[in-house]
């Protein structure tokens, strides 16, 4: 896990003890979040006592709630209404772009633990060098 630059900030607030004590606590990630890379996500969602995580397959945006589905919506407001908290991780899914129908997959589905079931793909071997583009100029002559 990569350190975030925040975390050298000074300050006089320490992280609270890992066991009972520690804060009732909803972490939301969406998978191809930018800003937050989905296994720092997925660590802090799984390895904080306490902690809950709802993961959004297949989605982008950094800020994740209010998000417009039940799915990942209601677990947040029962909770911020004095509710439990989720009793195990959610993995929703990510809502299609405007004027779409359907998500489409990078990887594999995130399982019922917000996991992906293979190692990330290698989309290129380094090994093989890529084929050359002929460009074209005029009327179908390769330069």
């Amino acid at each position: 896990m990569v350190t975030p630059p925040c975390a050298f900030w000074p300050t006089e607030s320490r992280m609270p003890a890992q066991d009972e004590s520690f804060p009732e606590t909803i972490v939301l990630q969406s998978e191809l979040d930018s800003m937050t890379p989905f296994e720092q996500g997925w660590t802090a969602g799984t390895g904080l006592a306490n902690t809950s995580l709802i993961a959004v397959d297949n989605e982008s945006i950094h800020g994740v709630f209010p998000y417009g589905t039940k799915e990942v919506d209601r677990p947040v407001l029962d909770f911020l209404l004095g509710g439990d908290r989720p009793a195990q991780t959610i993995a929703a899914a990510g809502k299609p772009l405007p004027l779409k129908r359907s998500t489409y997959e990078p990887w594999t589905p995130l399982d019922e633990n917000a996991e992906h079931a293979i190692e990330a793909p290698l989309f290129t071997d380094p090994s093989i060098p890529g084929k050359r583009a002929v460009h074209t100029t005029g009327e179908g002559t390769d330069k």
